[in-house]
C-alpha cells in the first residue's frame, strides 16, 4: 500500500506531497482492499475472496464440460 495512502486513512498529514496527489475516495478503497487480507486477523474475507474464485473457476469448467459435449455429439 502506496505509504501517503496509508497516512491518509490514518489521518495523518503527509506535508508538502500531499499537494501534489489527492486521491479520490475510490482509488483509497481500491488500495485499502489490496492490502486487507495483510491486516487482518478474520479469514473471512479471505475465505470469501477464495469461493468467489472457485465459484467463477467452476462455472469456467462446466462452460467447458458442455462445449465438450457438444463437439462429441457432432463427431458421433
Amino acid at each position: 500500500m502506496h505509504h501517503n495512502f496509508v497516512k491518509m486513512l490514518m489521518d495523518h498529514s503527509f506535508g508538502e506531497s500531499e499537494n501534489y496527489h489527492k486521491p479520490t475516495e475510490q482509488e483509497l478503497l481500491d488500495e485499502y482492499l489490496i492490502a486487507v487480507d495483510l491486516l487482518t486477523i478474520n479469514d473471512e474475507f479471505r475465505l470469501r475472496k477464495r469461493v468467489e474464485k472457485l465459484e467463477i473457476e467452476k462455472s469456467e469448467m462446466d462452460n467447458l464440460q458442455l462445449r465438450l459435449k457438444k463437439l462429441e455429439a457432432k463427431i458421433v
